[in-house]
């Protein structure tokens, strides 16, 4: 065989062994990738055994995209359900009495997730980014309520005397399975709110295109600005 001939037989050798080692390696990505994105939940379990001995927390800072539902209970818990391609997608901890979340760098995971909490009490909770909030079971004489950003907020069976609730931003909240006597709403952005007042004043400061309606028996102060509105419901 001329050497030429050697030459183009051995490069064409490596070729087919390239591409096949190539269309191999896709194939074991491919298989691992099907795997960690089917259908149903990936078991979090190891991971959550990091967060059991998470206790003695009353606030929440939440900072970037979450699903976040909080849940009533006498003791502490946090379980994550959903499903993601990587491992361990966030970040909890606490510092003194609050317990934070900080949005891993693959941001789009986080929205596949949802963060389970549970705690016998509840006082402040502030976000900056976009969240999905959902509140259960809870009796307060105060919340305080921050967000910055996009947020949707939504609960039932709970009693809050003091409603203090600040957003800059986008904002969709559905109070109406929650009872507030007092709630101070200082707004800004757009958004649309439903409040369920049990007899006391609802007060604030609404600019932008805020839409707020109520339940119930308020003495109604909230000073609107620009294309906000404030509605009574029956």
């Amino acid at each position: 065989m001329k050497t030429s001939n050697k030459i183009l037989f051995i490069t064409g050798l490596a070729i087919v062994v390239i591409l096949l080692t190539s269309v191999i390696g896709s194939r074991i990505f491919l298989n691992k990738f099907a795997d960690l994105h089917k259908n149903g939940n990936t078991n979090y379990s190891n991971i959550e055994n990091k967060y059991k001995d998470i206790i003695d927390f009353t606030s929440l800072d939440i900072e970037g995209e979450w699903n976040v539902s909080i849940n009533y209970g006498k003791t502490y818990n946090i379980s994550i359900t959903g499903r993601t391609g990587i491992e361990d997608p966030y970040n909890i901890e606490k510092k003194g009495s609050a317990l934070f979340l900080t949005e891993n760098t693959l941001a789009d995971i986080n929205r596949k997730l949802t963060i389970n909490i549970t705690m016998p009490e509840i006082k402040k909770l502030y976000s900056k980014g976009g969240l999905k909030l959902d509140l259960t079971g809870f009796s307060e004489p105060e919340l305080i309520l921050n967000f910055t950003g996009g947020t949707w907020v939504s609960g039932n069976n709970c009693q809050f005397e003091n409603l203090l609730l600040t957003s800059a931003g986008a904002i969709n909240l559905e109070f109406e399975d929650i009872k507030t006597v007092n709630v101070d709403a200082q707004l800004s952005g757009a958004g649309n709110l439903i409040f369920n007042m049990d007899g006391g004043i609802l007060s604030g400061i609404a600019a932008g295109a805020m839409n707020i309606e109520y339940y119930g028996n308020a003495d109604q102060t909230i000073v609107a600005a620009g294309l906000a509105s404030i509605s009574h419901r029956d």
